[in-house]
């Protein structure tokens, strides 16, 4: 059950930063004045955010699936 609960924390970690980059794209989209590189330096760190969340759900699937087969 520790292996879960590490899991759960791991994806939990991401969803923080996905959060606080989102709002700082808002920011600067909203106030944007030709600083497209670092919008997009921005967003592209939300994706893989997302992937890292996205794999540590996987993950805990799959440990959900190995413990109760």
């Amino acid at each position: 059950m520790a292996e879960i609960n590490t899991l759960i924390h791991e994806a939990r970690n991401p969803l923080n930063n996905i959060s606080m980059n989102a709002e700082l794209g808002k920011i600067m989209a909203a106030n944007a004045e030709g600083n497209s590189d670092k919008l997009i330096e921005i967003f592209t760190r939300i994706i893989g955010e997302c992937q890292t969340c996205s794999q540590a759900l996987t993950d805990l699937k799959n440990q959900l699936d190995n413990h109760t087969a």
